[in-house]
């Protein structure tokens, strides 16, 4: 039997509560990350939702990579991950990443390996997730504030 994952109440229920929303952002369905976040215990229509944001996610990451930086394609990809790590989406996203977290790091890794110099770090920032990058992010951020006083 496999450890039980601790999702995040506040997680669950922001999903449970802003499901149709959320559902606007999912473009793929993926069995494996449905099966993982069902694994956590979690009903079998939140747990499409949730594997659907990380497979959109991900899809959206790798055909970024994939295109020129002046195409328009790859800028609305951009804007559509970068939407994901704001709520609705990001509870769905979070719980997602806590059943695959392999996946989600990966996601978070790829982003700075694929955006220009000054993104990089950004999407883990928005998400909450303690890198280097989201490090040096925080750090920018921080300083532009100081800057602007």
């Amino acid at each position: 039997m496999l450890p039980a994952i601790r999702i995040s109440q506040y997680c669950v229920e922001s999903t449970v509560k802003q499901l149709p929303a959320i559902k606007a952002h999912v473009r793929l369905h993926s069995d494996v990350l449905t099966a993982a976040v069902r694994q956590t215990g979690l009903p079998t229509s939140i747990a499409e939702v949730c594997g659907g944001l990380l497979a959109s996610m991900i899809d959206d990451l790798v055909a970024i990579g994939n295109l020129r930086q002046q195409d328009f394609e790859r800028t609305k990809r951009k804007q559509r991950v970068l939407a994901l790590a704001e709520e609705p989406a990001l509870s769905g996203l979070r719980i997602a990443i806590a059943a695959s977290p392999i996946n989600g790091q990966a996601a978070v890794h790829h982003w700075d390996a694929i955006c220009e110099k000054y993104e990089r770090g950004k999407l883990a920032w928005l998400m909450g997730m303690q890198t280097d990058t989201s490090y040096g992010y925080a750090k920018r951020i921080e300083k532009m504030q100081n800057n602007a006083k």
